[in-house]
């Protein structure tokens, strides 16, 4: 059975600021069939719950803020019932500050405070995650490893390491050897193509797109838990935005559904 493909809606953000339902329902038409929404809502839950069902889509999860689960009760409990009437399982905190990843201390430090949050959210059917840029990739001198891995080895199992493929080779990262590394915690992935050339000036699929699907996509296939892949495109010189969604998801298929 093949892996849902989720669209990471930054990547379309301009048009779903102007249009919400609309962009949302040529999302569908492109094959997409879930999304995932990022920062700050615009809208009303109840608004973002109608638009998932007039157009048969459904959340993955949502890129937000860390600060209600290092914040006080009634920030987490807000964050809870806004997701919840979304109909979204899956909070994943899309950055955190440096000095809370920094260090070995302090990514120890922090993978406890996430993990807190893990248990507290668990209570309600829901999940958190972390979201990699480029800096979690450096190396941290005490164990010898990345900040990702580190983080990764220190949550627990049902926290979703949210790799984004094109941040992490960004950042330097052996992409590969990342995800192989991830087995049963590569929940939800972001394929976002990258040039070692042009950066995020690429397409899924392209011959400047440097990575190598053909080991990503089984690993994460038989591997790596992997419930769902989320397309984010950051090119705006190529394509416009909805032009450059619908062809990655298109060559996606064409050039690795077989692997999907």
């Amino acid at each position: 059975m093949a892996i849902p493909i989720s669209l990471e809606l930054y990547s379309v953000r301009k048009a779903l600021a102007a249009d919400l339902e609309g962009t949302m329902k040529k999302v569908k038409s492109y094959g997409y069939e879930a999304v995932e929404f990022a920062g700050t809502p615009a809208f009303t839950a109840q608004r973002y719950a109608e638009a998932l069902k007039e157009t048969g889509l459904w959340c993955s999860g949502w890129h937000w803020s860390y600060q209600p689960f290092f914040g006080t009760d009634e920030e987490f409990e807000e964050t809870v019932k806004f997701h919840k009437e979304v109909g979204n399982k899956n909070i994943i905190i899309s950055s955190m500050p440096d000095d809370m990843l920094n260090s070995y201390e302090a990514v120890c430090k922090t993978a406890e405070k996430l993990n807190a949050a893990s248990a507290r959210l668990a209570a309600h059917g829901m999940r958190t995650g972390y979201h990699n840029h480029s800096s979690e990739f450096k190396v941290l001198p005490e164990n010898g490893k990345t900040i990702w891995s580190t983080l990764r080895e220190k949550t627990v199992s049902d926290f979703i390491m949210q790799i984004d493929t094109g941040n992490a080779m960004s950042g330097g990262a052996d992409v590969n050897a990342e995800i192989l590394a991830s087995e049963g915690r590569a929940q939800i992935v972001h394929l976002k193509p990258y040039s070692s050339k042009t950066g995020y000036e690429t397409i899924i699929g392209d011959l400047g797109d440097d990575m190598d699907y053909n080991t990503i996509l089984p690993f994460c296939k038989e591997k790596g838990g992997t419930e769902v892949y989320v397309i984010e495109y950051e090119c705006e010189t190529l394509f416009s935005e909805l032009e450059g969604v619908c062809i990655c998801i298109e060559n996606l298929r064409s050039k690795y559904g077989n692997l999907l």
